[in-house]
């Protein structure tokens, strides 16, 4: 997933730099809150990664936490943005 946001964060990097009489408001905007969603989403992925690593190194049972419906409501996000 990391590979792919690589590649998101780029054609976004791409696109804000790009000037400003080619693109139009509504989409800048709507780049903006969508890369914003996705990083928050990568953030949440990392975060639950890390956790399900932690209870696997100690041997407790993994439970589902906030982070993943988190993760779940950010995606939704960002398929609307889309």
């Amino acid at each position: 997933m990391q590979f792919v946001s690589g590649i998101v964060f780029v054609q976004y990097g791409k696109f804000f730099f790009r000037q400003a009489s080619r693109k139009s408001q509504v989409a800048f905007r709507l780049g903006t809150i969508g890369i914003l969603l996705h990083l928050a989403q990568v953030i949440v992925d990392m975060w639950s990664f890390f956790h399900s690593l932690q209870y696997y190194a100690s041997g407790k049972m993994y439970t589902y936490f906030l982070y993943e419906a988190l993760h779940i409501c950010l995606a939704v996000g960002v398929i609307m943005v889309v």
